[in-house]
């Protein structure tokens, strides 16, 4: 049986807020001094990028990516993850980190947009 409209919403508010959750716990946790298990260097890049592009594009099956307040909220909330890195143990401040947050978040609503046609029923 297919979920109703409302049931869906749900389920994806569900997963927003674990995603959120999920995304705090990593980008706030403490560092540690092994070196990094990275089969490359700069796959941290891509993952501020996907936590927060699966972030923007769940937000907007949520509650509607056009909404501005789910968009400032996002993009907040990645100043304020990359921010409080300075005053956590063995992390740090890194601009790089902060733009690929800001892509994920700016690429994840225009997937969102363009696989969610803005006439569905997400965007009203």
């Amino acid at each position: 049986m297919p979920l109703t409209y409302k049931a869906n919403r749900k389920v994806h508010k569900l997963a927003f807020f674990f995603w959120l959750g999920l995304t705090a716990f990593l980008c706030l946790s403490p560092g540690n001094d092994q070196p990094p298990l990275f089969w490359f260097d700069g796959l941290d890049k891509l993952v501020h990028f996907i936590l927060f592009f699966v972030l923007c594009f769940l937000g907007g099956l949520a509650y509607g990516v056009y909404k501005k307040n789910l968009l400032v909220g996002l993009f907040l909330s990645a100043v304020f993850f990359e921010g409080a890195q300075m005053y956590i143990p063995l992390r740090s401040f890194e601009i790089v980190d902060l733009a690929m947050n800001f892509f994920g978040v700016l690429f994840g609503g225009i997937i969102h947009a363009v696989v969610c046609k803005p006439k569905s029923a997400f965007f009203k």
